[in-house]
């Protein structure tokens, strides 16, 4: 049985985890994967061995299985989507290479170590196994990409995403690759915890655990134990707490980290934990994107509080997730930047229903202004924790006894007994203590490793062949803890006590000297080596690039050159060691603007191109290759200035360097043209002289590389016209647009949107120059050339028509202006009807729009009443009858009243085609007053009142001044003005104007008694008149029987006079008068008679109806 809390009780735990998770995610593939039970298997029966060899082994299985329950976590969060393991083919392919990892990592491991039966070193764990660990993980980021794409694609709101998830985690993740394996754990770094410790914890994690409290601040002093607590907390976490379990998102703020300790490094490491544990959370990712565009926008001040308001819409959605923040008072800043991380942690929490938070830190000088359950760890807590660990190092009583005795009573103390332990004048203990306290983070053994193989003083290298863990151990003993593959410092607490010995050395040669070296020397020596080492080891061929190098890329060199890992500052000239690689300059660029914020990659460097400058001299690819870093970084935060000047730079010297024809020179020219192109120009100063050399260049190469027809030809040639215009120069960009609508009529055609364009360019500087008969002479072209080439209804001939159009009208020349005119709407309306048969209205309606505002000067310039111009007239008032049918009312009202004003303007308001006009102008006066009336359902009666009033007003004057245009005379009704006249009356009558209604009336009476064969009379038109006249004098103004019987006498002498005894109207007319002699006994004999007469005409022809004959008192009765 294993004792709780024991190192054998975590790796049995450990081992279940990973069990469970293995058999669990075997039960999802086996849908699609041949022998996976039987993979599962081998993987189970394997951890079944390595557990046999039982607790006298403790030091493999706990590195093994620290291992296996990383991976174990990752299988987890595969099982999370699951539902995505059917349906996604490539999911599919990269979870079993993921699988084939882990078969072939546990089967090795297991093989090696069951047949060894000892653990020699974490190096040889990582040498043997951690490429198949890294190969897992690498399948594990691909799968969680790929997943979240799968998901991206399915969501809802999800279409305006456009960043690639892939970019998101290049953002948040860590581009360091050391200390991404310190942070992340998988290689099992963390678990060198003593056993049976810290279970003093786990009723108030328990507690804390069950409570409704969001926050806890656990507080200790340096020493108490802290960093091996938290470690305790996460694994504990993973477990059920009482009835809950927790996923934990995990942070630990380390010193020795030292880029890695700011607020912004705290939210991304939650956030990239959370990214792949909230896979489909489009709120999540969509805040993401959010922080991502302000870090590519170079916005660092809204940068940070995008990204936890991303953690707070993360956290929202999820239950059960526990944050682990240790090392809180490490954070850069001091105790006030420690409280605002704890201020911001308790407001992230708050939004949460479900998710906790621990955090663990020294003391802090000021609370936080938040509520959180609080423990401090007081000496009390922890002497079971340091018996165990001095029982294991001493077996009895007296040995621990003597221990405690001797031991140092300060930590200055301990850190003098440990340095005089050491040969502080050994080459390998001064160099290494030297790089450990220069370092901004741990180094690997393979980056200490190389140095010491270097000799700076004639940059050679001697490859060491001893076992360099126990070489590191033998020289600086105690003071570091060496643990997979990494060297660090024991503790924060060691660093600073070395620290301020190193500061306060002033003569290292002398033999009194307390520190080997001084702070300065360690920077100094350490990068020297590291440019020695570029300079002698890192060979590689490398062409100029003008974008960083692929993130798989950078990874791949950064495992071949070890020391390329990091980020050290150069801060002198070593000419004998500085290496001139292209390749080192593209890795600088590769990494430092992903590294931290642009405005400090482009300060890094400004560093390294003076330094390029001074030992290699300017005209070398390596600064080069810095220029156009430097340039395209500045572009990233829109310092536009200096980006064209960096360009600028490169592009001088890669005319020395590359020749005339490579690449790199083309993006340097545009990259210049394209950051300047905002800068205004008023003179031939040294921006434009730089400009116009520019443009000259790129101008000559694309033609040279991609014809003088190419599109990119074109553009430059098209800025360099631009740029000696805003100088005033006309005759030089007179030539260079004259070439390119050359150009432009080759590349795209004559009749392409980009000739308009060019066309335009052209216009002002040959006006200027006193040259439009070349641009009338281009038009002209180009309209005969649309006339033979194009449909009648193609839009590029109906522009053409305008462009001739507006030409000859600026001109004066009308004639030349009304041809082309009359063509165009020509075309216009039989491409309108082409439209509306296809029912499509709306196109139809704006090109008749954009038709009559070309066409509405003509109407108020013009004139003349010539042919040309009458063809015109009659086309755009059939403009306006089809916006009337359409219902375009505004515009067709508009139109009519142009028309209408010409007529008057003319002294053609008496003409036929006038008064046709106005009857449309009156039409649509109504319709417009019926559509308004019918969309507002608020219109009250008083409103409706006005708008008929006003309808009538506007219709009655329009008809008057046609009316009065045919005869001269308002008491004599023209031939021409009969439906005028009826218009007018209908008006009348509408308005309840019955006297009005009455003289209309009457007059046609006497024109019809006076002209019964001069006017074309229309039977319907009489019947109408009568009808309507007699109603009104008989019903509404209720006349003498003598009027009625007089006008009625007169209409059927009349009808018989033009129509003829027998017409259908003449018996209707006999009828009424007959109807009207019965309402007096003196006429009765006569009404007789007439009704006599009738009966015998209609018995004599079949084409009377019986509806002819009864019919009409009905109609005349109902008015």
């Amino acid at each position: 049985m294993s004792h709780p809390g024991s190192n054998w009780d975590k790796v049995l735990q450990w081992s279940e985890l990973f069990g469970t998770q293995v058999w669990l995610y075997h039960e999802a593939l086996k849908g699609f994967v041949s022998y996976s039970e039987e993979a599962a298997s081998l993987v189970l029966r394997n951890c079944v061995v390595l557990l046999e060899m039982g607790p006298d082994h403790i030091a493999i299985l706990e590195k093994s299985f620290a291992v296996f329950y990383s991976i174990g976590q990752t299988l987890l969060s595969f099982l999370r989507n699951r539902e995505l393991f059917v349906f996604r083919e490539n999911v599919q392919h990269t979870l079993v290479a993921a699988s084939a990892d882990l078969v072939q990592l546990v089967s090795s491991l297991t093989t090696y170590y069951s047949s060894l039966r000892a653990f020699t070193s974490s190096t040889e764990f990582d040498t043997l196994f951690g490429s198949t660990v890294d190969a897992f993980f690498g399948h594990r980021n691909t799968a969680l990409n790929l997943m979240w794409s799968c998901q991206l694609e399915q969501s809802i709101g999800s279409a305006d995403i456009t960043i690639d998830v892939q970019d998101i985690r290049q953002f948040l993740a860590l581009n360091d690759r050391v200390i991404e394996i310190l942070m992340s754990n998988r290689m099992g770094s963390r678990s060198g915890r003593e056993e049976s410790t810290c279970e003093w914890f786990r009723p108030f994690l328990m507690g804390f655990v069950r409570s409704r409290d969001k926050m806890s601040l656990v507080n200790g002093r340096s020493g108490t134990g802290k960093t091996v607590l938290g470690s305790w907390i996460v694994e504990n976490l993973q477990r059920a707490q009482g009835r809950k379990s927790y996923e934990v998102l995990a942070h630990t703020i380390d010193p020795s980290l030292m880029t890695e300790i700011s607020h912004s490094s705290v939210v991304k490491s939650l956030l990239l934990q959370l990214l792949e544990h909230n896979i489909g959370d489009t709120g999540l990712y969509k805040r993401l994107c959010v922080a991502y565009e302000l870090m590519m926008q170079g916005k660092y001040a809204d940068l940070e509080l995008a990204m936890w308001k991303a953690l707070s819409i993360g956290l929202r959605s999820n239950s059960s997730l526990m944050l682990v923040i240790h090392g809180l008072d490490h954070i850069f800043g001091g105790d006030e930047a420690s409280v605002r991380l704890l201020d911001r942690l308790h407001e992230v929490m708050a939004g949460s229903s479900a998710a906790k938070c621990i955090v663990l830190s020294q003391p802090l000088k000021k609370p936080g202004s938040h509520h959180a359950r609080l423990f401090t760890v007081e000496a009390s807590h922890t002497p079971e924790d340091l018996r165990s660990f001095v029982m294991k190092a001493e077996n009895t009583l007296p040995a621990v006894m003597k221990a405690l005795d001797t031991a140092p009573k300060s930590l200055g103390e301990a850190i003098q007994v440990l340095l005089w332990c050491l040969d502080l004048k050994n080459r390998d203990t001064r160099s290494i203590l030297a790089w450990l306290l220069a370092s901004e983070r741990p180094l690997t053994l393979a980056e200490i490793k190389i140095p010491l193989e270097l000799n700076t003083s004639d940059c050679t290298h001697s490859p060491r062949l001893t076992d360099l863990e126990e070489d590191v151990s033998r020289a600086v003993g105690s003071l570091v803890d060496i643990r997979d593959g990494i060297v660090r410092l024991r503790n924060q607490s060691v660093r600073q006590e070395l620290l301020n010995l190193a500061n306060s050395s002033r003569d290292t040669s002398s033999k009194n000297a307390k520190f080997p070296f001084i702070f300065k020397e360690a920077h100094y020596d350490f990068v020297t080596r590291c440019l020695a080492y570029v300079k002698v080891l890192v060979d590689q061929p490398t062409a100029l690039a003008a974008e960083p190098l692929q993130y798989s890329r950078s990874a791949d060199l950064f495992r071949k050159y070890t020391l390329l890992d990091g980020k050290h500052n150069v801060v002198n000239e070593f000419e004998s060691c500085f290496a001139s690689s292209t390749l080192l300059a593209l890795m600088e660029y590769s990494c430092w603007d992903v590294q931290t914020n642009v405005i400090v990659a482009i300060e890094r460097h400004h560093l390294s191109l003076n330094l390029r400058k001074a030992i290699v001299g300017e005209r070398s690819e390596c600064v080069l290759q810095s220029l156009v870093a430097i340039a395209r970084l500045c572009l990233k935060v829109s310092r536009h200035a200096e980006a064209g000047q960096y360009f600028c730079q490169a592009y001088r010297i890669s005319q020395h360097v590359l020749g005339r024809t490579n690449p790199i020179i083309t993006i340097c020219v545009t990259g210049d043209i394209d950051s300047t192109a905002s800068f205004p120009i008023h003179s031939r100063d040294e921006l434009f002289m730089r400009k116009e050399e520019m443009l000259q260049y790129i101008i000559s190469h694309m033609k040279q590389t991609r014809g003088a027809s190419h599109e990119l030809s074109i553009k430059y040639s098209k800025a360099l016209a631009r740029l000696h215009r805003e100088v005033n120069e006309l005759d030089r960009p007179i030539d260079i647009v004259g070439e390119v609508y050359g150009m432009c009529v080759e590349h795209y055609g004559r009749f392409h949107a980009e000739i308009r364009s060019c066309f335009n360019l052209l216009i002002e500087p040959y006006q200027q120059t006193s040259r439009e008969d070349e641009i009338i002479k281009i038009q002209i072209d180009t309209y005969w050339s649309a006339r033979r080439s194009l449909s009648i209804t193609d839009e590029t001939l109906i522009d053409c028509a305008a462009s001739m159009i507006d030409c000859y009208g600026a001109r004066q020349e009308i004639t030349k202006a009304e041809e082309i005119l009359q063509r165009r709407i020509d075309i216009t309306l039989r491409y309108v009807r082409f439209l509306r048969r296809h029912q499509r209205i709306e196109e139809a309606s704006n090109i008749l729009m954009g038709t009559w505002s070309d066409f509405e000067y003509v109407l108020s310039e013009s004139t003349s009443s010539s042919h040309q111009t009458t063809e015109i007239i009659k086309c755009v008032r059939m403009v306006g009858e089809q916006l009337r049918e359409v219902e375009v009312l505004t515009i067709a009202n508009k139109i009519f009243q142009s028309l209408w004003s010409y007529y008057k303007k003319t002294d053609r308001i008496s003409s036929s085609e006038a008064s046709s006009v106005a009857v449309s102008l009156a039409e649509t006066t109504r319709q417009i007053t019926e559509t308004y009336q019918t969309s507002s359902s608020h219109t009250s009666e008083e409103e409706e009142k006005i708008l008929r009033e006003v309808f009538e007003s506007t219709a009655e004057k329009y008809y008057y001044e046609v009316f009065i245009a045919f005869g001269k005379d308002p008491e004599f009704i023209h031939r021409e003005a009969i439906q005028t006249a009826l218009a007018l009356c209908s008006i009348h009558e509408n308005a309840k104007h019955r006297n009005d209604a009455r003289h209309f009336y009457s007059l046609f009476s006497m024109i019809f008694t006076k002209h019964t064969k001069s006017y074309a009379w229309i039977s319907e038109t009489v019947d109408r008149i009568y009808s309507r006249y007699f109603y009104i004098l008989d019903k509404e103004l209720k006349v003498d029987y003598s009027v009625l019987l007089q006008i009625t006498e007169e209409f059927r002498s009349n009808c018989v006079t033009v129509f003829g005894a027998h017409h259908e109207l003449t018996i209707k007319a006999t009828l009424e008068l007959a109807r009207i002699y019965e309402r007096n006994e003196q006429h009765r004999e006569k009404a007789v008679s007439l009704y006599e007469e009738t009966f015998k005409k209609t018995s004599e022809s079949s084409s009377f109806t019986s509806t002819t004959i009864r019919g009409l008192p009905q109609r005349r009765s109902n008015g």
